[in-house]
């Protein structure tokens, strides 16, 4: 669940931190139950969050429908084939039907949700009958299962009433159709996992949105192999180093949050620090690049080559770069002789970095041509 500001009141944190965390709170059940634990003074002890169980392959959650499993309540599917056949090339896919897995069948009758926003019903179109107790239930179970807390992003299905992310049909208590609400396993996912990246298969025909699901999806999987296994101050500074491009090509001002995070000489313990981290983290990576961001980026590690390398390379990045702001050409040009510079030089604060050294698979399927 997210919490308030007003929930933090009665817990015993710093006043760096509290202050932190009234201005970024974004977090979920594992930190919330952890701030909420007892402490007298002493470190936090968190006994409610595990660390072993973490991401070791690219594991993405999906809505069975959209694989074209015949799961629909007419015995239909979605298949969505660029889920399957692109997505589908680096993924691997963990099928979830709410419906099915509650027992309701194929085909079945209808379902749509009524009542309120904050509080929808789910219930059947032919005989009324109230699916909300049982699909919560389910829900709130089924999240918690080791395939999904293992996956690093989600991929669900528009407009159902269980999967929908938003604009979901809800009739009000006056028979008025309103297109406000969210799917009651998308809210449980959501409450469980505020950081892991969502998206509905319809969005993925944006190529900005589409672009800013992948790139979170690979840094979730960097989060949690390289911070939330056995987690430390130091460990997190050093991943914060390497993520540094990266978030300043999405959010300067949430990187700036972060590096305050990480002066904070709060008493912590370092798996807490580090659910926090994650939490701004994966905000800052939801914030939209843009070609002004990354060009500026970019020529902020010029400005630190440029010295090192001969006039005419330094000049033919610069119009690389210009080019690129100015729409005209991709990013990948850029940036890829960016980093043939950076490697040829083995400056230590830019070699690693995770903006000029992205997974293979990542690059494919933000750059790769397809069809």
């Amino acid at each position: 669940m997210l919490f308030s500001v007003g929930s933090l009141n009665n817990i015993n944190m710093c006043p760096a931190l509290l202050d932190f965390a009234s201005r970024y709170a974004y977090f979920g059940d594992t930190l919330l139950i952890a701030l909420s634990a007892q402490c007298d003074g002493r470190k936090l002890q968190v006994t409610d969050i595990k660390t072993d169980d973490i991401n070791t392959t690219l594991a993405v959650g999906v809505s069975s429908c959209l694989l074209g499993k015949r799961v629909r309540f007419d015995g239909g599917h979605k298949h969505d084939r660029y889920i399957t056949d692109v997505l589908g090339k680096v993924f691997t896919f963990v099928p979830v039907c709410p419906e099915v897995e509650t027992g309701m069948g194929v085909p079945r009758e209808t379902i749509d949700l009524h009542g309120t926003v904050e509080a929808p019903h789910l219930v059947g179109n032919e005989t009324g009958a109230d699916h909300t107790s049982m699909m919560n239930r389910y829900a709130t179970r089924r999240v918690k299962q080791r395939d999904l807390a293992h996956t690093c992003g989600f991929i669900l299905k528009s407009k159902s009433p269980t999967c929908g992310l938003e604009k979901v049909r809800l009739y009000g208590s006056s028979g008025r159709v309103s297109y406000r609400a969210m799917g009651l396993f998308a809210m449980a996912l959501m409450r469980r996992y505020p950081s892991l990246p969502l998206i509905e298969e319809r969005s993925l025909y944006d190529a900005d949105t589409r672009d800013n699901f992948v790139t979170r999806v690979f840094a979730y999987n960097r989060v949690q192999l390289d911070l939330m296994q056995r987690p430390s101050v130091s460990k997190i500074r050093r991943f914060h180093e390497r993520e540094r491009l990266l978030l300043d090509a999405h959010s300067v001002k949430l990187r700036r949050a972060l590096d305050k995070l990480l002066a904070s000489s709060c008493d912590l313990t370092p798996t807490v620090f580090a659910e926090m981290y994650r939490g701004l983290f994966m905000r800052a990576l939801a914030v939209r690049s843009t070609p002004a961001k990354n060009a500026r980026v970019m020529r902020s590690v010029l400005h630190r080559i440029e010295t090192a390398i001969p006039s005419k390379p330094t000049r033919k990045l610069a119009q690389l770069i210009a080019k690129y702001r100015d729409g005209r050409i991709g990013l990948l040009e850029p940036l890829s002789l960016l980093r043939h510079y950076v490697e040829l030089l083995e400056i230590p604060e830019l070699v690693n970095q995770s903006y000029l050294n992205a997974d293979d698979r990542e690059t494919w399927l933000r750059f790769g041509k397809y069809g």
